[in-house]
C-alpha cells in the first residue's frame, strides 16, 4: 500500500504529559507503522500505543530484527534497547494481535528531567547524566543490526529518502546540546550552558561523604550537594562551579556545609573561587537560578535551644546553633557567589575565615548571617533583590572593608534585627563601608536597625538614598553617640558614629539622615556628616542600567572629607586602624574579585592625588605590583618602593610612609613635600600615575613588577 504512513525513528527522545496519565507518547494507528531504534521515551501512563491495526498488521508487533524473509512491511518494529520510562511501557489492542516478543530498555539517566516536566519547569537537560552507562550505547552495542539497518538503508528501514546518522547514545542528545540558541527552550532560559562536562567526577549532586578535591575547572551541580559533618571539600583557586535552575523535584540546587563540615575555598585575586548559575553568558545576569551556599555550624545563636532546624531543607542533619562561638567552618577567600540565592552563614564561629567574598545579582539575601561569631573583610554585596548584608539571631562578629550597592531592585545594604529582648542580643561590629542606595526610584534606607538590636558603626559612607538609616522596633538597648568608652560599649548597646558620612544626594527633596519610629528615642537626636564623600568616579544614579557605563572607582579622594575625623573601632581588636572612612582606602580590592571587574565596569586608573593638610603638603596614593606575592608581609616590597622614592625627590626616607597589602600588591604611600614645592609635589603625583617606571629601580622592576 504505497500510502500507507510509515514512521522511521533514529536516536530520538520523546517525553509525555506528566498532567495525564492516560495519554500515551508515541501512538501508531490507522494503518500506520514503525523501526524505532535508539530512540527514549519517557511517559507517565504508557510510552508506546499501537491500535486500529489493519489484518495484514494482526501479529506484526515485534522486537525481533527480521530477515529478509519475515519482514512485513505493514508491521512495526521496536529495538529492544530503546529505553522506555513509564509504568507501562507498550499498549496494543487486540486488533493488533498479541505481541512478538515485544520489549524494550529502561532506566533514563538525564543530566535534568524534571519529576514532572511541563511549560513551568525552569530547566532542562536531556543529555547523560553519566559518563558511562545507558544511555551511551556500549561497544558490543554498536554493531546491533539495529544501529546498523538506518545506516545501510536495510530493512526493517526501507524508505530510499533521505539517511541517518549515528551517535554513541540513545535518545537524541549525546555532548553537544544541540538545541542551544535556536529552540524556545534555550530563549526562555531553560537550557544550560551548552558545555560538556566530561567526567561524572565533574558533576555535584548528593552528599559528600569522604573528602573531595575540586581543580581549577568548571563542576556543574545539578541537585542539593551536602558536605556531611567530618567530611572537607577542598577548592583550588580558578574553580567554576555552575549550578542548575533545579532538581528533578523542582528545589534550586545549594551546597550546603553542615555543622562539623568543612569548605576551604581559597581563591586569589588572579584566580577567584565562582559559584553561579548554569545558563549560558547571554542571559546574565539571572538572579534566583539556584539555590546558594549555606554553611551551617555550631555558634550561638538567640531564642530557646542551643539548635535550629534550617528552613526549606528536608534532611533531618540541617540545623545550625550550638554553644562554640569559634567553631571552624573553613576559609572562603576571593569567592564569588553570582546568580543564585546568596550565601547564608547560619551559627557560623570565628574560627571560619571570610574574606574578600562577593555575592552579586542574588535573589535574596546577599550574605545573610544568622547568629554566630564570623568575621567578615572585604565583602561586597551588588544588586542583590534581597538585602545587601542581613543580620540576626543574634550574631556577634565583625564587619570591616564593606561595599554594597542596592540598585533599583534591592532592600536595605544592612539589615540588622534582634529578636527583642532575647539573648545574645545581634551585636555586629562595622567599620569602614560604603553603601550605596538606589535613589529615587528605589525608596529604602541604607541601613535598617530593629528589633532591639545593639552593635557599633564606625567610619562608614552612605550615599545616593532617601532615607540613610531607619530605626524601628526599638528594645531595651541603650543607643548611644559621642565619644563612649569602651566599657560603655555592651551587648545591650547601640553605637553609631556622629562622624559618619550620610550624605545628601541632590536628586532626593524629600532626603532624612535618620528615620525614627516612637520606640526608638534618642537622647539628644542622632547626628552625622553630611558632605560629599568624593568617591573618586561614581554617579548620583548608581543602579543596574548606569553601572553598564563603566569607568566607576568607589575609592575616596585622600584629600577629601573621608580621611578626616575617622576613628579607632571600639571593643574589637579584630578591626585594624586605618586613616579613612568607607570600604575602600588607597586599594581597589575590588579588582581581581568583583562582577564589576569581570566586566570592566571599574576605572583602570592609578591613584596618587596632592593634599594639602594643615598648610603642608603631600602626595598620597597607591602603587599595584601585579607579578609578584608577598614576602615577610609586603615589607620588602614596601621598603624598596620608600628607597627609591627617597632617591628620586631627595626626600628623607624615614619621612615616606608606604604600607603594603598583600593580595594585589598594593603599596600605598604618603610623601610629604614642604608648603612651597606644590609644583613639585604634583608633577611627582602625575609621574607615579603616568610613569612609574622613571622613578623606580631597575632592581625593584625586575624583582617585583
Amino acid at each position: 500500500d504505497n500510502s500507507r504512513i510509515k514512521a522511521e525513528v533514529l536516536h530520538s527522545t520523546f517525553v509525555g504529559n506528566p498532567k495525564d496519565p492516560t495519554k500515551s507518547v508515541m501512538q501508531f494507528r490507522k494503518d500506520s507503522s514503525a523501526a524505532v531504534a535508539a530512540s527514549v521515551v519517557v511517559g507517565y501512563g504508557f510510552g508506546i500505543e499501537i491500535k486500529g491495526c489493519s489484518p495484514m498488521q494482526y501479529g506484526n508487533v515485534t522486537s525481533i530484527f527480521p530477515t529478509r524473509e519475515t519482514y512485513v512491511p505493514q508491521g512495526f518494529y521496536f529495538d529492544p534497547k530503546n529505553l522506555i520510562s513509564a509504568p507501562e511501557q507498550f499498549r496494543i489492542s487486540r486488533d493488533c494481535g498479541p505481541p512478538n516478543n515485544i520489549q524494550a530498555d529502561s532506566g533514563v539517566l538525564f543530566r535534568l528531567m524534571p519529576t514532572n516536566p511541563t511549560e513551568r519547569s525552569a530547566m532542562f537537560d536531556f543529555r547523560p547524566l553519566l559518563q558511562d552507562g545507558k544511555p551511551w550505547i556500549s561497544e558490543a552495542d554498536r554493531a546491533s543490526p539495529w544501529l546498523v539497518a538506518p545506516i545501510a538503508r536495510q530493512i526493517p528501514f526501507d524508505i530510499q529518502t533521505g539517511g541517518f546518522e549515528t551517535t554513541l547514545t540513545t535518545g537524541a542528545f549525546e555532548r553537544d546540546l544541540w538545541l542551544e540558541n535556536w529552540s524556545y527552550l534555550s530563549e526562555a532560559g531553560k537550557l544550560p550552558v551548552n558545555e560538556w562536562s566530561g567526567n561524572d567526577r565533574h558533576i555535584l549532586c548528593g552528599n559528600l561523604t569522604a573528602n573531595k578535591e575540586l581543580f581549577s575547572i568548571t563542576y556543574y551541580m545539578v541537585c542539593d550537594t551536602f558536605v556531611a559533618e567530618g567530611v572537607t571539600l577542598l577548592v583550588r583557586p580558578g574553580a567554576v562551579i555552575k549550578a542548575y535552575a533545579q532538581d528533578i523535584d523542582g528545589i534550586p540546587p545549594r551546597l550546603i556545609v553542615l555543622p562539623g563540615a568543612k569548605i576551604l575555598a581559597q581563591g586569589n585575586f588572579r584566580a577567584p573561587i565562582t559559584f553561579t548559575s548554569a545558563l549560558p553568558e547571554k542571559l546574565a545576569p539571572s538572579p534566583g537560578s539556584w539555590g546558594g551556599i549555606i554553611i551551617l555550624g555550631k555558634g550561638v545563636v538567640s531564642g530557646e535551644g542551643q539548635t535550629k532546624r534550617y528552613p526549606g531543607i528536608a534532611d533531618n542533619r540541617a540545623v545550625y546553633g550550638g554553644e562554640n562561638n569559634q567553631d571552624n567552618s573553613g576559609i572562603l577567600q576571593y569567592v564569588r557567589v553570582w546568580n543564585g540565592g546568596g550565601i547564608t552563614f547560619a551559627g557560623v564561629g570565628s574560627g571560619t575565615i571570610v574574606e574578600n567574598v562577593e555575592a552579586a545579582y542574588n535573589l535574596h539575601d546577599g550574605i545573610g548571617v544568622l547568629g554566630g561569631a564570623v568575621d567578615f573583610r572585604y565583602c561586597s554585596t551588588i544588586f542583590n533583590q534581597g538585602n545587601g548584608v542581613s543580620v540576626d539571631e543574634g550574631y556577634i562578629g565583625t564587619m570591616q572593608y564593606l561595599f554594597c550597592m542596592v540598585g533599583n531592585k534591592g532592600k536595605y545594604c544592612l539589615d540588622v534585627r534582634s529578636s527583642g529582648n532575647d539573648f545574645p542580643r545581634s551585636f555586629p561590629q562595622i567599620s569602614h563601608a560604603t553603601l550605596i542606595g538606589g535613589a529615587p526610584k528605589n525608596p529604602n534606607a541604607l541601613i535598617n536597625l530593629s528589633g532591639g538590636t545593639g552593635g557599633t558603626f564606625q567610619n562608614l559612607i552612605l550615599m545616593n538614598a532617601l532615607v540613610s538609616v531607619q530605626h524601628q522596633n526599638c528594645s531595651s538597648e541603650a543607643r548611644v553617640q559621642g565619644n563612649p568608652a569602651d566599657s560603655e560599649i555592651l551587648p545591650g548597646t547601640l553605637y553609631f558614629s556622629g562622624n559618619n558620612i550620610l550624605f545628601e544626594t541632590s536628586i532626593s527633596r524629600s532626603f532624612k539622615q535618620f528615620s525614627l519610629d516612637d520606640s526608638c528615642i534618642w537622647n539628644p537626636s542622632p547626628t552625622s556628616i553630611n558632605l560629599f564623600p568624593r568617591l573618586l568616579r561614581t554617579r548620583q544614579d548608581m543602579n543596574e542600567i548606569t553601572i553598564k557605563n563603566g569607568g566607576f572607582d568607589f575609592r575616596p579622594d585622600p584629600c577629601g572629607p573621608a580621611y578626616s575625623q575617622v576613628e579607632t573601632a571600639l571593643t574589637s581588636p579584630k578591626l585594624t586602624a586605618e586613616d579613612w572612612k568607607g570600604g575602600f582606602g588607597p586599594e581597589n580590592w575590588l579588582v581581581g574579585l568583583s562582577y564589576l571587574s569581570d566586566n570592566l565596569y571599574l576605572s583602570s586608573d592609578v591613584q596618587s592625588d596632592v593634599c594639602l593638610i594643615g598648610g603642608e603638603i603631600e602626595v598620597k596614593g597607591e602603587a599595584s605590583f601585579f607579578n609578584t606575592v608577598c614576602d615577610e608581609g609586603g615589607t620588602q616590597i614596601a621598603m624598596a618602593f620608600r628607597a627609591d622614592i627617597s632617591v628620586y625627590t631627595q626626600i628623607d626616607s624615614s619621612k615616606i610612609t608606604s604600607t603594603a597589602r598583600c593580595g594585589s600588591v598594593i603599596v600605598e604611600y604618603s610623601i610629604p613635600f614642604p608648603p612651597a614645592a606644590m609644583q613639585d609635589a604634583q608633577k611627582l603625583a602625575q609621574t607615579l600615575v603616568d610613569s612609574s617606571s622613571s622613578i623606580l629601580s631597575g632592581e625593584t622592576i625586575s624583582k617585583y613588577g
